[in-house]
């Protein structure tokens, strides 16, 4: 029987706080396996591993990989059964391209409805973020642990006014398979990036309501992120 790199006592605390269900607990634990490369690209995942190394029931473990199928991780053949999804440069550049479209098109909305709560949200969400990068700003390869997590919450808090619910799971589908891309590239990234000022400047111009200078700012954000992961990926062969 094979072993699976999976760290379940990683998340114990965490979901006992957020009172998740049993499904929704093997979700996380098996999303952020496969964010972070613990599960490589291909990979089968036997329920008869998955059940001896995260103590779930089959039909909980079932109902965990058809939401991760839904949000592009995980695939499901009928011959292979469940396997990690595949990277590759092709589906990483059409992520960056629909990304650059939905991203702009969610903030747009979220700046020309969103209230006090919205800009207070957002206010916590980039302080939060700021002082994890400071403290992350002379390291290479990964940040800090809580870094990955604060990043997600202030691009959500950017566009979390937006009121098409349809659109806001189109963008966080893309959002989490475009992480597989930046874990795997972060491992092996040899010069330091300072995400920082961009973050600041996207911040300051959803705050100002400049939707149109917002929007460049995210989507120049996008393709500087996309550019240097494309690098990093094809230079050290991690992805064809």
């Amino acid at each position: 029987m094979q072993t699976l790199k999976i760290n379940s006592s990683e998340f114990t605390s965490r979901i006992e706080n957020a009172n998740l269900s049993r499904a929704e607990s093997a979700y996380a634990i098996l999303q952020n396996a496969i964010l972070k490369g613990l599960l490589n690209p291909g990979q089968k995942l036997d329920f008869e591993t998955l059940q001896t190394e995260m103590g779930y029931s089959s039909g909980t473990i079932r109902e965990a990989l058809t939401q991760l199928k839904s949000d592009g991780l995980v695939q499901n053949e009928v011959r292979r059964g469940f396997t990690v999804a595949e990277v590759s440069l092709k589906e990483f550049l059409e992520i960056t391209e629909l990304r650059c479209i939905l991203e702009p098109l969610a903030l747009t909305k979220s700046i020309e409805v969103g209230g006090d709560d919205w800009e207070s949200n957002l206010v916590l969400a980039h302080h939060k973020l700021t002082k994890l990068e400071k403290k992350s700003s002379e390291a290479i390869g990964l940040p800090s642990i809580e870094w990955p997590s604060a990043h997600k919450k202030f691009h959500e808090a950017l566009v979390s006014a937006c009121p098409s619910k349809n659109l806001l799971n189109m963008r966080e589908s893309l959002f989490k398979q475009s992480e597989r891309y930046r874990f795997l590239a972060a491992t092996m990234r040899t010069h330091k990036r300072d995400p920082n000022i961009e973050h600041l400047e996207i911040f300051q111009a959803t705050l100002d309501r400049n939707a149109e200078l917002a929007c460049k700012l995210i989507t120049d954000h996008l393709n500087h992120t996309s550019k240097n992961l494309q690098e990093i990926l094809v230079n050290k062969q991690l992805i064809l």
